[in-house]
Parts: structure tokens; C-alpha cells; sequence
């Protein structure tokens, strides 16, 4: 075989591999399109409250699709699953799925996805009651996210201990929480929201303390954050008057 030959059938091979290599990028695409979409129509059945149909379709989905999805790809579908058991009262299944993927999680480098599934635990604890396991797996995410650096997925964190810690009725510890978002100073909408939050939860421990003054500086607090995150002025003040032990609740709703 003379040099020329050599050349083409060299030639021959590159293009070869590089088409394959194009196949296999385009498939890999499309996929993440595709389960980008169905997590968003499942999104639109959980609003519905068509829970079944959401399940069904995603496991439809999973399954014919099952050979080629990566790990973020199944993990992904695997917390949506867990969110369609969870609400079809199936509790168990959810939290051996969850259990089972932050287990796999852990071998992974998807911070985002430890961070859901350990908040997402951290919530069904905390409905159930369960303050302590609730609390271990919010400060799971919290260590995530500060592995991350990520200030503003710290600062949710805060806030979902703390509420834990009022659901316990663990006040102090909530308030410890809550103070720690406050002192962070509001830049964007996003911040402006959770520093918000932490204000209005406080003001409710103080009137629950029958402590109305501060509650009405914290729930002051809490409409100026919202609105200065907004870019508006503030509205309306709630004045010491409403203050009666009991209705800072309605007032919040």
C-alpha cells in the first residue's frame, strides 16, 4: 500500500470518528432537552394535582430512555419521582429513593443535587415532625453549599433550620438562625426575599412572646426588605395596634 493510500485511509478514520463523535454529542443533547421537558410537564401536573399521570409518564419516560441516561439525568428524575411519591402519600418509597440517591450522591461532583435531596429530606422530617433528622439533613445541605461557596443557598439554609428549630419550638435556636440571615446585607431580589423571610419570622416569636413592639419593628423590617429588593417604596407600615397576641398570624397570611 503506497503513502497516498495510507493518507486517505488515515483521513478515512478521523472523519469517521469525528462524525461518530458528533452522533453521540447531538443524542446527549437532545436527552437533556428531553428531560429537561418532561421535568417540566410533571412540574405542570404537580400543580394540577395529577400525580398519577405525572408518575406515569416520567417512568414511561425513564424507562424507554433507561440505557442511555446519565447519572445527572436519572438522579434528577429520581428526586421527581420521589416528590410524586411523597405526594401520593407513599412516604416509604420516597425516602428509600432519596436515601438511596444521596447514598450515590455522594460519589458524585453534583453539589446542586446533594443540596435538593438533602433539603428535600430535610422537609419531609420536618412534616413529619421529626425535628432532629430534619435539622441533620438542612445542615447537610447547608455544608454543601458552603463547599460551594454559594452565599445565597447558605443563607436559605439558615432560614430552614431556623424554622425547624421554631417548629420544635426551640426558639432561641431559631432566633440564632434567623439573626444570622439579617446581618447580610440585601443586594439583589433573591437576598432581599430571604432577609424579608427572617425578619417575618422573628417578628412572629415576638409576638408570640407578646413582645409587640419588636414584633411590629421586625414585620416592618420584613415589608421594607421585600420592597427595597423590588426597587419600590414601601407602602404601608402596620402600626403597634395590630399587635394583639394572635393576629400577627393573620395579618402575615
Amino acid at each position: 500500500m503506497n503513502k497516498f493510500h495510507l493518507t486517505l485511509k488515515f483521513y478515512f478514520f478521523i472523519l469517521l470518528y469525528l462524525s461518530s463523535f458528533n452522533v453521540i454529542f447531538g443524542q446527549s443533547a437532545t436527552l437533556t432537552k428531553d428531560v429537561d421537558n418532561i421535568l417540566k410537564i410533571s412540574d405542570s401536573l404537580i400543580i394540577v394535582q395529577e400525580y398519577d399521570v405525572a408518575l406515569s409518564r416520567l417512568e414511561r419516560f425513564e424507562s424507554n430512555r433507561d440505557a442511555i441516561l446519565n447519572n445527572e439525568n436519572k438522579l434528577l428524575i429520581g428526586l421527581k419521582k420521589a416528590q410524586l411519591y411523597y405526594s401520593l402519600n407513599e412516604e416509604e418509597k420516597a425516602m428509600s429513593l432519596l436515601l438511596k440517591n444521596l447514598d450515590e450522591l455522594k460519589l458524585l461532583d453534583l453539589p446542586e443535587l446533594k443540596i435538593s435531596y438533602s433539603n428535600y429530606l430535610g422537609e419531609i422530617f420536618r412534616n413529619s415532625k421529626d425535628y432532629s433528622r430534619s435539622i441533620d439533613y438542612y445542615k447537610m445541605s447547608f455544608s454543601f453549599a458552603k463547599e460551594m461557596s454559594d452565599s445565597l443557598k447558605i443563607l436559605k439554609s439558615y432560614i430552614n433550620i431556623g424554622r425547624t428549630f421554631q417548629g420544635a419550638d426551640d426558639m432561641d435556636s431559631a432566633k440564632f438562625y434567623y439573626t444570622k440571615v439579617i446581618i447580610v446585607d440585601n443586594k439583589d431580589l433573591n437576598r432581599g426575599e430571604i432577609v424579608s423571610t427572617a425578619y417575618n419570622n422573628l417578628s412572629i416569636i415576638a409576638n408570640d412572646n407578646n413582645d409587640l413592639e419588636l414584633a411590629e419593628n421586625y414585620i416592618n423590617k420584613s415589608i421594607e426588605k421585600i420592597y427595597k429588593a423590588l426597587s419600590v417604596p414601601s407602602p404601608i407600615s402596620i402600626p403597634i395596634r395590630h399587635f394583639q397576641k394572635g393576629m400577627l398570624s393573620v395579618l402575615l397570611t
